[in-house]
């Protein structure tokens, strides 16, 4: 059998090479990789250090294979493999990790070639993963169906209650699979569009599957969609679209643009199909809109700065809605609150109404605060209560409507006040926001697992219990997620 000594297609760098040979280094190594996603519980990763120990322990003989991707001598992505004892052409991949600094230019999806190669080529004829069910591992699923495998089966409480598992598979193909150029092939240098004699007739193509779709025979329903049932689907795809950019996934974020390109394609089918206008329509004016707002790039207008930049831009929106009687009209209601407090305050500082100096946002919170403590403790003086869990449970007592209504108001102008800061020191409050979101979820589960692992529920478990999983977690993660 002959074994791929370097990355054959998909990734470009010239210094990754192949190693199928387990070390005593790699118990530590593969530990570091599969925590250093900061996905994974606590369980999952001692399993995949064992896997390699058992390797270690009986050699081949182990039923365990694995490929190692090294990056400048350094071993940075590793997969386990092995045959499945029912059969003898069927393998089942346990692990595909792939290190956090190296989580780009699909990599991952490589290195699961890379396996797959490997199984065709020991006269494997079918693949199997798996995975959970719970929301937590919605990305691995998706990677899955990128990597084009089949989803065929899904076994309710197989991990426990409200968990399930999913099993993929995909077959030996007929065909060697196309190569993809390298990427300094396919990417053009900064600032120069893309090579039009293959972008158009891509672009043409998915029109016309579009509008096959729409057409009388064609799908029901995408026939159906209007422009107010498709709403929804352009919203999640957006939202994907930034979860696959917080991931750093090149393969994702090429997916999920392509999901938000069709949602804007689709959307203008519905409206040339009820006469209302063109897709060209839509290319033409955002085009006619960003020549007539960067006349500092098109025209002899002086912008120097970025902030000389975003008056300009203002100033010409302006001039493009004059019948608007408020600056701050036109911002979409439907944007998250947080999203639209630095919209608002972006469209109050454009007319120089913002503090003079983004220090004082401080002082402003300061004074919130101490107005919203006003409500809750009928003094401006916060109590001081160490945030610490083991100390006594008192129970929270309800507020009474005219004070609920009182201390909401108050809390919203924290808030704001909050969202101010972000936009003046360039944050975006709603991203971070949902990176915080995302970061107690992951490790709320990893608690979760803890507990799971020692054979209790959470219900059974103490808080000083679940607080020293929390911190455990947290340690575990990757300095950059905090």
């Amino acid at each position: 059998m002959t074994f791929p000594t370097a990355p054959s297609s998909g990734v470009s760098d010239k210094s990754i090479t192949l190693r199928y040979d387990v070390r005593e280094e790699d118990v530590v190594t593969v530990r570091e990789i599969v925590e250093s996603t900061g996905f994974f519980y606590p369980p999952e990763v001692d399993v995949a250090v064992e896997l390699v120990e058992e390797r270690l322990r009986k050699g081949e003989v182990s039923g365990y294979f694995f490929a190692f991707a090294e990056l400048d001598g350094r071993t940075v992505g590793y997969s386990c493999y092995g045959p499945i004892a029912c059969t003898a052409s069927s393998f089942d991949i346990f692990w595909i990790a792939i290190h956090s600094d190296a989580q780009r230019h699909g990599m991952g999806k490589w290195l699961m070639s890379v396996t797959e190669e490997l199984i065709f080529g020991q006269g494997g004829e079918r693949i199997y993963v798996e995975t959970s069910g719970r929301e937590h591992y919605l990305p691995t699923r998706k990677f899955y169906d990128r990597c084009d495998y089949l989803k065929i089966a899904e076994l309710p409480e197989f991990y426990g209650p409200l968990d399930s598992k999913v099993i993929y598979l995909k077959t030996r193909p007929n065909a060697e699979p196309p190569q993809i150029p390298a990427r300094q092939d396919v990417i053009p240098q900064t600032g120069t569009p893309p090579e039009f004699e293959f972008l158009l007739p891509e672009f043409k193509r998915l029109c016309e599957i579009v509008a096959r779709l729409r057409a009388p025979d064609g799908c029901p329903w995408d026939r159906q969609q209007t422009m107010k049932t498709i709403k929804p689907y352009t919203l999640e795809e957006t939202y994907e679209l930034l979860e696959a950019i917080d991931a750093d996934d090149n393969e994702a974020i090429c997916e999920e643009l392509g999901d938000v390109l069709l949602q804007v394609i689709l959307d203008s089918q519905i409206a040339a199909d009820e006469q209302r206008f063109l897709l060209t329509d839509v290319v033409r004016r955002i085009a006619d809109k960003m020549v007539r707002r960067h006349p500092h790039v098109f025209s002899n207008v002086d912008a120097q700065t970025t902030d000389d930049v975003r008056r300009n831009w203002y100033a010409i929106k302006q001039q493009e809605k004059p019948t608007r009687e408020s600056q701050l009209e036109g911002i979409p209601v439907a944007l998250p609150e947080l999203a639209r407090t630095a919209r608002i305050t972006a469209r109050a500082a454009a007319v120089g109404y913002d503090f003079p100096d983004r220090r004082m946002l401080f002082d402003k919170l300061n004074e919130e605060m101490q107005e919203l403590a006003v409500e809750l403790f009928e003094s401006s003086a916060i109590p001081k209560v160490l945030a610490t869990v083991d100390s006594e449970v008192i129970p929270d007592e309800p507020l009474q409507p005219d004070l609920k209504d009182k201390a909401e108001s108050e809390l919203g102008d924290v808030l704001f006040v909050l969202a101010n800061i972000g936009r003046r020191w360039g944050i975006n409050p709603e991203e971070a926001l949902r990176r915080s979101n995302a970061k107690f979820s992951r490790r709320f589960q990893a608690i979760e697992a803890a507990m799971k692992s020692e054979g209790r529920s959470m219900h059974d478990s103490t808080l000083r219990e679940m607080e020293d999983a929390y911190q455990a977690a947290k340690r575990r993660e990757p300095k950059q997620n905090g």
